[in-house]
């Protein structure tokens, strides 16, 4: 599939984690495929202090 096909598709998807990082798989598909989001709820976050570093690591994936 050619790479701008990747992207535009990628674009339209958004993504959550059942977790308090990003795993290695959701860090692969954001990069390969240029998600165009990361969605957080609560269960993602154990304090507050945490929602910048989680927020940073997302958006190192950009």
């Amino acid at each position: 599939m050619p790479s701008g096909i990747r992207r535009d598709i990628g674009q339209l998807l958004i993504g959550s984690v059942p977790a308090t990082t990003i795993p290695a798989e959701l860090r692969s598909l954001a990069r390969e495929f240029q998600l165009g989001g990361v969605i957080l709820f609560a269960r993602n976050i154990e304090a507050p202090e945490q929602v910048a570093e989680f927020s940073h690591d997302v958006q190192s994936l950009a």
